[in-house]
């Protein structure tokens, strides 16, 4: 059996590009992927028990990465990804970008 890369996707509230990106790889057959949010209503907050399953952790933009660095500190590669937080989980235009910064992921 092959050992999956884990993948967390971050965003604001896991409301709308961290599920889009998840969403992602859903069926792939290499990566299990999982989001989550810093300001949750809905959804899951972001908390060491993901960040220590991730493998590689995904934020959505610099304002992520100054609140994941504020409250965790973690050898994980970490990658910002530079979405910017106007879209809708549904928007085309989101799923696009979003193939576009994570296709050599999507590829393995």
């Amino acid at each position: 059996m092959i050992n999956k890369k884990r993948f967390l996707f971050v965003c604001k509230a896991n409301l709308d590009r961290s599920p889009c990106a998840e969403s992602l790889f859903k069926n792939h057959p290499n990566i299990q992927a999982r989001s989550c949010g810093f300001y949750v209503e809905q959804g899951t907050e972001i908390n060491q028990k993901l960040i220590n399953w991730a493998d590689i952790i995904f934020l959505m933009d610099s304002e992520n990465q100054r609140l994941f660095f504020k409250k965790f500190k973690t050898d994980k590669e970490i990658i910002v990804l530079s979405v910017d937080n106007h879209f809708c989980r549904n928007d085309p235009e989101l799923e696009k970008i979003l193939k576009i910064k994570l296709g050599d992921y999507l590829k393995v």
